[in-house]
This record gives C-alpha cells, sequence and structure tokens, in this order.
C-alpha cells in the first residue's frame, strides 16, 4: 500500500465514522434518552424538595406536640390545685378555671385532629 491509497483509506475511515456519528445524534432514541435523563433530574430534583418538605413539617408537629404536651401538664396542674383548694380566692379560681377550659379544649382538638 503506498502512501497516497493510506491517505485515502484512512479518510475513506473518517468519513465512516463521521457519518456513523452524525446518524448516531439522528437517532429519535438518543433524543428520547436524553428528554427521559432530563426528566428524571427534574424528579430528583422535586423528590428532594419533598423530602425537606415533609422533614420541616415532622419538625413542626413534634415541636406542636411537645406544647400540647406541656400546656396538658399545665392543665393538670392547674385543676388540681384548684380542686385541692389550695387557692381559695373567688378570682383567682375564676381566672384559673376560665383558662384551662378553651386551652383543654384546644389541646383536645390538637390530638383529635391527629
Amino acid at each position: 500500500m503506498t502512501p497516497g491509497e493510506a491517505l485515502i483509506a484512512l479518510a475513506a475511515e473518517d468519513l465512516a465514522i463521521a457519518r456513523a456519528t452524525k446518524e448516531l445524534e439522528e437517532l429519535p432514541e438518543k433524543h428520547a434518552i436524553i428528554a427521559l435523563r432530563h426528566r428524571l433530574a427534574e424528579i430528583e430534583e422535586a423528590l428532594e424538595k419533598s423530602r425537606d418538605y415533609c422533614a420541616k413539617a415532622d419538625r413542626l408537629v413534634a415541636q406542636a406536640e411537645d406544647e400540647a404536651a406541656s400546656l396538658s401538664a399545665k392543665i393538670e396542674s392547674e385543676q388540681a390545685k384548684v380542686i385541692s383548694g389550695q387557692v381559695t380566692n373567688p378570682k383567682e379560681v375564676q381566672n384559673l378555671t376560665g383558662r384551662s377550659t378553651p386551652s383543654s379544649a384546644s389541646a383536645t382538638r390538637w390530638r383529635t385532629r391527629r
């Protein structure tokens, strides 16, 4: 094979590679794969956001449950004071019973919603 024939053969191979590359880029499957990869990336991003929202919601629920438990304990202690007779001033009894009743109802509503 002479150097000229080798160059012609090399040029033919280069042309075949270029044609194959162009054919590959024009395949509809390749475009579909690229579109699916893009959609997959969007879905993974949305999944990460949803996980963040769920974690935040869990923290808020835990905080609300802790607050409800704290309020329930306070209500029980105030009711115990009133029932035991430790508080004798009528105004103070009225304030304690008036304050504990709505909070108790609120705490009950919170528990029943969960």
